[in-house]
């Protein structure tokens, strides 16, 4: 995660994009990292919008974030949701 960090303090640029190189749904993601801990996400999250259907795969360039940080990202959504768990419970 503090790859964050390198962003906020390296980077002048309007926006860059952190990628895993993985596609996914934010349904799905929510519902993987949920049931990591055991959680049925549908007793804490509340959809609002109708159901539709996923839109085809899409590529993004993390180019200028590489070139502004001179890194790459390395962790899944899944571990850095992890890493916060862990922080927030050890306080």
């Amino acid at each position: 995660m503090d790859i964050v960090v390198d962003v906020s303090e390296r980077c002048n640029l309007a926006e860059v994009i952190l990628a895993s190189g993985k596609t996914w749904y934010g349904r799905s993601a929510i519902k993987d990292l949920f049931a990591r801990y055991d959680l049925d996400f549908r007793e804490h999250v509340v959809e609002t919008l109708p159901l539709s259907d996923p839109v085809p795969e899409f590529q993004v360039d993390i180019g200028r974030l590489v070139k502004a940080t001179g890194r790459r990202p390395t962790q899944q959504l899944g571990q850095i949701v992890d890493q916060m768990i862990e922080a927030i419970t050890s306080i």
